[in-house]
């Protein structure tokens, strides 16, 4: 289920979920990668470790998920 949440009240509903999520990207052939991490939601951005896969993946495609189980 999707639950709609507007930006000014992203961080009190991540305060709510799991403590990690998982970051979704997308490899150069077009399949998923997954993962689970930690997000720390910022006042203007959400920031996450992620190993070289994620990052790589990210940088090249920039429009990633974040999803909180």
């Amino acid at each position: 289920m999707s639950v709609p949440v507007e930006l000014p009240d992203l961080r009190a509903a991540v305060a709510r979920q799991a403590p990690f999520a998982y970051l979704l990207t997308v490899s150069d052939d077009a399949g998923p990668h997954v993962v689970a991490v930690v997000p720390t939601v910022g006042d203007e951005s959400i920031t996450c470790d992620a190993g070289n896969r994620s990052r790589a993946n990210a940088r090249a495609r920039p429009n990633v998920s974040l999803l909180w189980p």
